[in-house]
């Protein structure tokens, strides 16, 4: 099992959305049609969908803060692996069908770690260039696993941000507080135009 590098930074999202629409600008030209922009990784509370939809971007992907909510149907004890999480806990691995990985470092991923093969039998067959005997652990075991509550034997994917979560909310109380803090932020911003607009 590999650890990789920390995941990526607000101001590398940034640089990687102007790179993007710098891009995206020409062939919406070439074709006079809009191409939608959807930015993610990283992104945790209403200003930083503010400053992101400030590129002129479509709309924004947000998965960590919505896992702990009340809506979300995983176990308490997946929510609450979030909620107690430190910075430190949170790494990069890649994942036994060779991608990487944001993971929370519980009983079960220490245990992968410090061992070469956990001993398992695959029962699923489920992604086509999973290697059953050649990995060291069955992914799709350990998330069924860590999504009833089985820290012991599950895997938890995260989001960079996850040690930064400390309660569950319900969705629309989450979205209140997101829309809340984006409003500050445009209050708070001098009027500019869209990074969008200053490239065309």
């Amino acid at each position: 099992m590999m650890m990789m590098k920390k995941g990526t930074s607000a101001i590398d999202l940034d640089n990687i959305l102007k790179d993007v629409l710098e891009i995206i600008i020409k062939y919406e030209e070439k074709y006079n049609r809009k191409i939608p922009v959807i930015a993610a990784g990283g992104i945790f509370t209403g200003k930083d969908i503010a400053r992101v939809m400030n590129f002129g971007v479509s709309g924004v992907q947000m998965g960590t803060r919505f896992v702990c909510t009340e809506e979300c149907d995983v176990s308490d004890t997946f929510k609450q692996a979030y909620i107690n999480s430190s910075k430190e806990d949170i790494k990069i691995i890649m994942s036994p069908l060779g991608y990487p990985g944001r993971v929370i470092l519980n009983p079960f991923m220490k245990r992968v770690l410090e061992i070469d093969k956990i001993k398992t039998a695959c029962s699923f067959r489920c992604i086509k260039n999973c290697k059953a005997d050649k990995v060291n652990f069955c992914i799709a075991k350990a998330l069924l696993a860590a999504q009833k509550g089985n820290m012991e034997d599950g895997l938890v994917f995260c989001g960079e941000n996850a040690h930064r979560v400390t309660e569950i909310l319900t969705v629309p109380a989450l979205m209140q507080e997101l829309v809340n803090e984006a409003e500050i932020f445009y209050k708070h911003k001098p009027e500019k135009s869209l990074y969008r607009d200053t490239i065309k």
